[in-house]
C-alpha cells in the first residue's frame, strides 16, 4: 500500500522523509533546465543566427517571470508546510487560495506591463535592427501568456508543500515531454519559425 504523503511527512524519520521528497523536487528543477534550453536547441536547428539571438534576448525576461512564479511558490508553501504540521488544515487552505488567486492577478498585471512596455524593453535588451523582428514575435507571445507561466510555477510550488513531489515531478516531464514535441511541429512542419517555438513552450507550461 502506497504510503500517504501526510504520513511521510508526519511519522517517517526525518532524513527518509526529506530524501524521499527532496529527489522528484531535484528531478523536477533539472527538468526545468531542460525547458529552457528546448527552444534554443531547436531554433538552432534553423540555422539562422538572428532567430537564435531572439530566443537568446527574452530568456532573461522568460527566466523573470518564472521567478515572480517562484515568489508564490517557495514563500507559500513554506507557510503552508507550517500550517500542515500545525494541524491547521483551514489556513492552510487559505494560503493556497490567496497564492492561487494572487499569482493570477499579479500575472496578469505583468502581462499588461511587458506588452505596453514592449517597444522600450525591445530597444534596451539588446535588439538591433536585424534581430528585433523575430524577437519581438517571441516576446510577444511569452509576455501575452506570462500569467500562465507564473501560475504554473506557483502550483508546483503549492502542490510540492503538501509532500506531493512526484506528482509535481510527472507534470513536468509531461510539459517538457510535449515541448520537446511540438517544437519540431510547429517550427518546421508547420512553418511557423520562432512564433512556433513560443507557442510550443506555452502549450507546454499549459498542460
Amino acid at each position: 500500500m502506497r504510503q500517504s504523503r501526510i504520513e511521510i511527512m508526519e511519522k517517517t524519520p526525518v532524513k527518509k522523509a526529506i530524501l524521499k521528497l527532496a529527489m522528484p523536487t531535484m528531478l523536477a528543477m533539472t527538468i526545468q533546465l531542460i525547458y529552457n534550453l528546448t527552444d534554443m536547441f531547436f531554433i538552432g536547428q534553423t540555422g539562422d543566427p538572428n532567430l537564435v539571438a531572439a530566443v537568446s534576448i527574452v530568456t532573461p525576461i522568460f527566466l523573470g517571470i518564472q521567478a515572480i512564479g517562484n515568489i508564490f511558490a517557495i514563500g507559500t508553501s513554506s507557510y503552508i508546510s507550517i500550517k500542515l504540521g500545525e494541524k491547521d488544515k483551514l489556513e492552510a487552505k487559505r494560503a493556497n487560495s490567496v497564492a492561487f488567486y494572487s499569482s493570477l492577478v499579479v500575472g496578469i498585471f505583468i502581462m499588461a506591463i511587458l506588452l505596453t512596455l514592449r517597444h522600450p524593453l525591445l530597444l534596451n535588451i539588446g535588439t538591433s535592427d536585424i534581430t528585433i523582428g523575430p524577437t519581438s514575435k517571441y516576446f510577444t507571445i511569452i509576455s501575452a501568456t506570462a500569467a500562465i507561466f507564473i501560475v504554473q510555477v506557483a502550483l508546483s510550488g503549492l502542490v510540492r508543500s503538501e509532500g506531493a513531489t512526484d506528482e509535481a515531478m510527472i507534470g513536468m516531464v509531461i510539459g517538457v515531454g510535449l515541448n520537446i514535441v511540438l517544437d519540431p511541429i510547429f517550427i518546421f512542419v508547420l512553418n511557423m519559425g520562432i512564433a512556433g517555438a513560443a507557442w510550443a513552450t506555452v502549450i507546454g507550461n499549459t498542460i
